[in-house]
């Protein structure tokens, strides 16, 4: 909490005009996509990205991991399902 949620709200304050409760969850969401590569092996990374060195994989995870942080936090509409498509979701 002491890191965390200080971190979310600057987060916040860098988009003052964007709604601060879609901003946190994204935020949030970038936080626990790059503490599950920090946690992975470069020979994972390897792995899971095709790719032959630990340091090629470690770059192209660095480049998806910025394109995503780019997508998530550009304006776009909030990700959260709204009630129209929960009730369509539930009613198929």
């Amino acid at each position: 909490d002491r890191v965390l949620l200080p971190f979310l709200e600057t987060v916040t304050r860098l988009f003052p005009s964007r709604d601060p409760v879609e901003l946190r969850l994204r935020a949030q969401s970038l936080v626990f996509l790059i503490v599950r590569y920090a946690l992975a092996t470069p020979a994972e990374i390897a792995r899971i990205a095709g790719v032959p060195s630990p340091a090629q994989a470690l770059a192209r995870a660095e480049g998806h991991l910025t394109a995503l942080a780019q997508a998530l936090l550009q304006e776009s509409e909030p990700c959260t399902p709204t009630s129209s498509r929960s009730a369509t979701a539930s009613a198929s």
